[in-house]
Formats: C-alpha cells, sequence, structure tokens
C-alpha cells in the first residue's frame, strides 16, 4: 500500500505538471490489480492508498490530451453543482495518463448502466451511437424491478438527465453504458439508490488533435462552428431512417430528380444542416423536457466558466495549460453552449413561453 492520501501524491509531481507515479511505485510497497474494464490497450491498476483506493491508468494509443479533458472538464462540473470523481494527471509506466479516486464508500457497490440494461439494440447507420430511448425505457423498470422507491426512481432519471446535459455543453464523445453507474446501498434494511458522481471525461472538448490543427480551428470562428455542430452525443435520439425510393425510371432521370428535390428545402432541412446536428439538438429537447432538467441547464451549465476552469487547472497542476488547448476548450466550449442556449430559447418560444432571463447573481427573473 502506498502511504500517502490521494491530496499528498501531488508531492510527487514534476515540473510538467505530471505527477511521477512510477517514481511513487519505486518509493513505496505498492501491490496492483488489473482493471479488466474498458479498453485493453492501456495501463489500468488499481491500487491501494492511505484512504482508499486509487485507479491509475494511460491514455489510449493514439488518443491526445485526454488528461486535459478530464480535469476541465471535472473543474466545470464542480462549477454546476455537479459530483464528480477526483482526478489528476500522471506518468505510469512511461506513458501520461490520469489517476482517480474510487468513488464508493464502505457498503456501497457501484454498477454501471451497462450491467442493468445492456448495451441496447444496433440502430443501422449508427452502430456507435445508443439510442438514448433504451434507457429511459428500460432503466426505470429495471429499478423498479429491484424494489426501488417511485421518488429514487425519478431521482436518478433526473440525475442521468443532468450528466447527459452536461455532456453535450462539453462535447463529450463517448458517454456509453459502462461510463455511467448507479451506487446502491442499503439504509436501515432499505436498498437505496444514487447516480455515481460523473467520470471518464476523456473525450470532451474536442482536444485530441495536433497543436497546429486545433490552432487553425479555434482561431477561425466559422472553422469552430463548423466543428462544434457535427459533434454528436454518444447516447442520442437516432434521427429517423431516410427512405429509399425504388423506381424503374431511367437513372440519369432520377439523378435529375433527386437534384431538384434537393434545391427544395424541407423544413426540417432549414432546422438541421447535418444528421449529427440533427442528433445533438434533439437530445438536448428530450433531455429538457422534464423542467427541472432545463432549468438545470438555464441556472447552472450556461453560467459554466470555462477560463475560470482553466485557471483552477493550472492552480492544480501548478503549470499552464498549454495555448493550443485552452484556444480549443474557449472556443469550443463557448460555441456549443451558445448554441443549446439559441436552441433552448427557440423550443420556448415555439412552445409559447417567456424566455427566462438570468441577472448577475443567477437568480432567474
Amino acid at each position: 500500500m502506498i502511504n500517502k492520501t490521494f491530496e499528498e501524491l501531488g508531492e510527487y509531481r514534476a515540473p510538467d505538471g505530471y505527477i511521477d507515479f512510477d517514481r511513487v511505485v519505486e518509493e513505496n510497497d505498492v501491490e496492483t490489480e488489473r482493471e479488466i474494464r474498458g479498453n485493453e490497450n492501456r495501463e489500468k491498476d488499481w491500487i491501494d492508498i492511505n484512504g482508499g483506493r486509487v485507479l491509475v491508468k494511460t491514455n489510449v494509443d493514439g488518443q491526445q490530451n485526454s488528461e486535459y479533458s478530464e480535469l476541465i472538464s471535472c473543474a466545470l462540473a464542480r462549477q454546476a453543482g455537479m459530483e464528480t470523481a477526483e482526478y489528476d494527471m500522471v506518468r505510469y509506466k512511461g506513458e501520461q495518463g490520469l489517476i482517480t479516486k474510487y468513488v464508493c464508500k464502505e457498503g456501497e457497490e457501484m454498477i454501471t448502466l451497462h450491467e442493468l440494461i445492456g448495451s441496447g439494440p444496433d440502430v443501422p447507420g449508427y452502430e456507435d451511437t445508443i439510442d438514448i430511448d433504451h434507457v429511459f425505457d428500460n432503466l426505470p423498470l429495471k429499478l423498479k424491478q429491484q424494489g426501488l422507491s417511485e421518488q429514487d426512481i425519478d431521482e436518478c432519471m433526473l440525475g442521468i438527465r443532468k450528466q447527459l446535459l452536461f455532456d453535450l455543453a462539453i462535447m463529450e464523445g463517448d458517454r456509453h453504458l459502462e461510463n455511467i453507474s448507479l451506487i446502491f446501498s442499503k439504509v436501515d434494511g432499505k436498498q437505496t439508490v444514487r447516480v455515481a458522481p460523473m467520470y471518464d471525461t476523456e473525450a470532451a472538448l474536442i482536444l485530441g488533435n495536433e497543436p497546429e490543427v486545433m490552432e487553425k480551428i479555434y482561431t477561425d470562428w466559422m472553422k469552430t462552428a463548423s466543428l462544434t455542430t457535427t459533434q454528436p452525443p454518444k447516447i442520442s435520439i437516432i434521427p429517423e431512417a431516410k427512405e429509399e425510393e425504388v423506381s424503374d425510371l431511367p437513372p440519369a432521370l432520377m439523378g435529375f430528380l433527386a437534384q431538384l428535390r434537393s434545391e427544395v428545402k424541407t423544413n426540417k432541412r432549414e432546422e438541421f444542416t447535418t444528421d449529427t446536428e440533427e442528433m445533438w439538438m434533439t437530445t438536448f429537447d428530450f433531455l429538457c423536457e422534464d423542467e427541472r432538467a432545463r432549468e438545470f441547464f438555464e441556472t447552472n451549465l450556461k453560467n459554466m466558466d470555462i477560463r475560470k476552469a482553466l485557471t483552477e487547472v493550472e492552480m492544480k497542476i501548478g503549470v499552464k495549460v498549454p495555448e493550443h488547448i485552452r484556444g480549443m476548450a474557449i472556443a469550443c466550449f463557448e460555441d456549443r453552449v451558445m448554441a443549446m442556449d439559441y436552441r433552448n430559447r427557440t423550443k420556448l418560444k415555439e412552445m409559447g413561453r417567456d424566455i427566462k432571463e438570468v441577472s448577475d447573481d443567477n437568480t432567474v427573473r
């Protein structure tokens, strides 16, 4: 066991901001337990420390800057009043990566949504996407079968709505059902459940490109807007299938008719430029069908400050966040949240609702 608390591991921080976990291993009596879930092509080890257990993992091959995605996202989540796992950035077995503290207390059990309801049916054309209906149709039934109260189930589903709304804001593209969990425990002999703190936001904020590529994007508003528009969520409303027409007309004539139709904009085409834009916007609409979730967006998510989050990360690691990461995070986050706010206002107008204004002190008027 490492006789250091999670916070004390910061004593091993190198000048570049990373905790030198190889040095931690050298100087302490360390036993590791391999984490078998998730990507096998990375180091993932559980290690006992003073005060609990930590998971140390290296980045996925070819994935860049996931440690910054995680730390910035966690800082934003705390601003929004959301529970999140504790993270720090490490070098382990010569590779960059992350360390996180196990979130369960004694007597608690964390179970992923994948373990509870499976991954759901494959959707032709969207094999990498999880149909959000699978979650919201099946999870309440599963929890009810386990004897949980309607109130507990309602709070769980609201918590998941909030997590998925946050994912839309940070453009987290890998929130599969093993990356959302519930924590079960018994209180006075009664089964209770709560949504686990957020974890594994390594694919957020579109930070996985080379520095020169990111600079070209975040210094050009049109490129930033185009990129943030095409970032769909992993758990999503699936666009309706396009009907394929079968005809005996000659191919040349069919092509001519198709070109004519493409020049006539339908209502749907005026609303969405791409399938991916439709996916995140309609997912946003679905999540906000619960007015408590919409209120959470309006009063919590809209007020997140990406610059404040970056400053918090810099205070934690003791060095400046690289400029290309800072520029990319600011441009993409602010553009996406602005687009979500516009979508929200548009839907409220369609419903004939007054748009709430939020004052500087975050009081809704």
